[in-house]
C-alpha cells in the first residue's frame, strides 16, 4: 500500500547507496560481456562506445525497475516507490525524463537540494519529470 507522504531525503540517499552497489555489479557484468569482443583485453580508456554500452545498461536497470515494479532494489529495501506526480503509475516518457534529469542533477546531488526546502520534499528531477518518490506504508 502506498503512503501519501513523499520520501525524506535520508531514505532517498540510502536507497541511492544501495542502487550504486547494484550499478557497480551491472557495470562489472557489462564489462565482462565485452571481453569476447576485445580478445580478452581491457577496453582502452576513453572508449565512447564502451561508455555508451554501460550507460545504456544502467539506464535500462533504472527504467525497467521503475516501469514494471515502481522501485529499484535500493528503493525496495527502504520502502520507496516512484509514482506519477498525481500518485498513479508514471508514463514511459516521464521515466525517461526522470532518468535524464536524475543523471544530470542527481549524481552531483544538486537535484536533491530542493527537497530540503520544499514542504513536499520533491527533488528537481521529480519536478522536471512530473514524478514523485513516495513512502510505502508499513504493514499492520
Amino acid at each position: 500500500m502506498l503512503d501519501s507522504r513523499h520520501a525524506p531525503l535520508w531514505r532517498r540517499l540510502l536507497a541511492w547507496v544501495y542502487d550504486a552497489l547494484v550499478a557497480l555489479a551491472i557495470a562489472f557484468v557489462g564489462s565482462f560481456a565485452v571481453l569476447p569482443l576485445t580478445g580478452g583485453r581491457a577496453v582502452p580508456a576513453g572508449n565512447h562506445l564502451y561508455q555508451l554500452w554501460l550507460l545504456l545498461l544502467l539506464a535500462a536497470y533504472f527504467w525497467l525497475s521503475w516501469r514494471f515494479g515502481g522501485q529499484t532494489l535500493g528503493m525496495r529495501a527502504w520502502r520507496l516507490r516512484v509514482t506519477a506526480a498525481d500518485g498513479g503509475r508514471p508514463s514511459s516518457v516521464a521515466l525517461c525524463w526522470r532518468l535524464l534529469f536524475g543523471g544530470l542533477l542527481g549524481l552531483p546531488l544538486v537535484g536533491y537540494l530542493s527537497s530540503l526546502v520544499r514542504s513536499d520534499r520533491q527533488a528537481l528531477h521529480d519536478l522536471a519529470s512530473r514524478t514523485a518518490t513516495r513512502l510505502l506504508a508499513t504493514a499492520g
